[in-house]
């Protein structure tokens, strides 16, 4: 687990929620093969918060796709004051046909717990927008479990409502089970094919 260094020792202080202060953010870039011990363990996290257990083998196949130059599959890192990592955003790019151009899709957002409700997940979904607006990328679309109150609060009041689109989905592998929900809705399907939402974690206010 990343080391939160702002958040910790014996002289922080709390708010009058009793809380510790926030993180004070570096930057937000694109990860690199050096970020990989961090980034693994935040993906873990980020499995159990969404009642996954990711295999190492699982964890390593995505820190590969996204280090590899080919692959459409990318990760946005946020770091501490300390240069500590301590959140990330998985994207891929892909060609929108009805509207002729590049689309972004944000597959996962993630910020350590010990870092939330500083901003992190705010500036994750900036530079996605930034490096979107500079590559003219068309759009940068996501969706999110109805379940997921606090990240729909800041995805509603920050960035955009539901686009009214409905997702279907098919599974391949295993029992295989239909589902139809709406684009903020839990999807029903097989306990062993439960993805990670996307994005599951990303609680701001």
């Amino acid at each position: 687990m990343p080391r939160v260094a702002s958040r910790s020792g014996p002289d922080a202080q709390k708010n009058a929620c009793g809380e510790p202060p926030p993180v004070a953010i570096v930057r937000v870039r694109v990860a690199t093969p050096y970020d990989a011990p961090a980034w693994h363990a935040l993906w873990k996290e980020y499995g159990r918060t969404a009642s996954r257990d990711f295999t190492d083998a699982h964890t390593n196949s995505v820190w590969q796709h996204i280090c590899e130059p080919s692959e459409p599959l990318k990760s946005l890192i946020a770091t501490d004051a300390a240069g500590v990592p301590v959140g990330f955003a998985g994207f891929h790019v892909h060609y929108d046909a009805c509207n002729d151009g590049l689309a972004c899709h944000l597959d996962d957002l993630y910020v350590h717990p010990l870092a939330r409700q500083s901003g992190i997940a705010t500036r994750l979904i900036d530079t996605l927008l930034e490096m979107g607006r500079s590559k003219e990328w068309v759009k940068v679309y996501w969706v999110a479990l109805r379940t997921n109150v606090p990240a729909r609060r800041l995805y509603e009041t920050r960035f955009v409502g539901p686009d009214g689109y409905i997702r279907y989905t098919i599974f391949l592998a295993g029992p295989v089970k239909h589902s139809v929900a709406d684009s903020t809705s839990a999807i029903t399907r097989p306990p062993e094919l439960m993805p990670a939402a996307s994005p599951v974690a990303a609680v701001e206010p």
